[in-house]
């Protein structure tokens, strides 16, 4: 430190400017850890709670629950979330330390900031181009990482060092300080081992395995229905296996068929977004969602229509799209693997989904998943107030099970 540095030292003991800088460092990880939080509440209520809303759940570009439920949302069996929280801890620990001691961990604080800053370059890559939803919280968190790095520069710059030398400075510092850097560790590593002893795995459990069993068939058309045999509504979805979207939606409309099944009737129709089969699209949107309408229409050859169904959806909840073996699924479902294979190379079920998909274009489908009542279009989903207000002007000719 210069003379001009020590004249202009604050009464921490290190200049001025630096004192700002590491004041607005623990200011902007609080900042940070509480974002965390949120998204470590959102990514729980997302996996356990089928009724949770969140707040920056605007639609299915912007979603945060679609990221929650990602496959991605999970590193080292911990939601990365949780590992923020711990990251941020780490650096408001560090950040009160070095302005009660006097020091600075300039070099050891770009190193971290770095590593957060690459972390969320990838995290963005994987929002947009493999989950294709982004989340305003994980935004949120990218943009307070970036603000850690500008300043980590920043503090290197006034100390006018290199990250290394700095990084070799830290070290120093910390060897002449172990009575508080080793229990920190061990409080740190505690912390994790604890985490991965008490938490449990919620985000492993599919939400499709709690869906109740429910009368099913084909329509006089060829199309699969589940609920009510004589039903006072017909709900026709047109949908994407691959669409996480869709994916919630099928199954909070399931749970809603299942509280009127006597009453309401659910058909699935085809909407792959995939140019493999949907030949009104220029390009592959979900690369495998062709394939899976294939295997659930040869499952349903062999009767298991909607376990199929059930289990592809419920296998992305807990693995991405790439890794859903389907001939394990369908050795689950105790299908003959000969006839489904021979089924999937056949012409057969890439017409009934080429039927569906001319039909969902002529109605001019503004997405996936759209919803139909008759000739409404409910487009994202039907909130259950209005199928309640339908029911109402349609008197049960059954007995309704609720």
């Amino acid at each position: 430190m210069s003379a001009n540095d020590k004249s202009t030292a604050s009464p921490a003991g290190i200049p001025t400017v630096a004192f700002r800088v590491q004041i607005a460092l623990l200011l902007v990880s609080l900042i940070g850890l509480g974002v965390a939080m949120e998204l470590t509440h959102i990514h729980y209520e997302s996996h356990t709670n089928p009724d949770f809303k969140s707040i920056c759940a605007i639609n299915e570009a912007l979603n945060c629950e679609t990221v929650a439920r990602s496959p991605w949302s999970v590193f080292a069996e911990l939601p990365i979330s949780v590992w923020g929280m711990f990251a941020y801890l780490l650096f408001i620990v560090l950040g009160v330390y070095q302005l009660v001691k006097r020091i600075s961990l300039s070099g050891f604080y770009f190193v971290a900031v770095s590593g957060a800053v690459i972390a969320s370059a990838i995290l963005a890559y994987i929002s947009t181009f493999e989950i294709k939803s982004l989340c305003l919280f994980c935004t949120t968190l990218y943009a307070v990482n970036t603000t850690l790095f500008i300043l980590g520069i920043v503090l290197l710059r006034i100390y006018r060092t290199s990250p290394v030398q700095a990084v070799l400075s830290d070290f120093r510092q910390v060897m002449a300080n172990l009575r508080f850097f080793l229990p920190l560790a061990v409080v740190l590593g505690a912390g994790i081992a604890a985490v991965y002893l008490l938490l449990p795995p919620y985000w492993r459990t599919s939400s499709f395995d709690s869906l109740p069993p429910l009368d099913s068939g084909i329509t006089e058309d060829g199309h699969h229905w589940i609920g009510a045999r004589s039903p006072d509504i017909t709900i026709t979805e047109f949908s994407d296996y691959e669409c996480p979207f869709c994916r919630r939606a099928h199954y909070n409309i399931r749970m809603i068929v299942a509280r009127y099944k006597d009453r309401i009737r659910l058909i699935h129709r085809h909407m792959p977004m995939d140019n493999k089969c949907n030949e009104y699209l220029s390009a592959a949107f979900h690369e495998r969602a062709c394939e899976f309408a294939r295997a659930v229409e040869c499952a349903g050859d062999q009767g298991k229509f909607w376990q199929m169904n059930d289990h592809i959806f419920g296998a992305q909840e807990t693995r991405k799209a790439t890794d859903v073996d389907l001939p394990e699924i369908a050795d689950t479902l105790e299908i003959n693997l000969d006839k489904f294979e021979n089924c999937m190379q056949s012409a057969s079920p890439a017409e009934k989904i080429g039927e569906d998909i001319d039909e969902g274009t002529r109605r001019k489908l503004p997405g996936t998943p759209t919803y139909f009542i008759g000739a409404q279009p409910y487009p994202g989903g039907i909130p259950e107030e209005t199928i309640n207000n339908l029911l109402k002007r349609h008197p049960a000719s059954h007995p309704t099970a609720n």
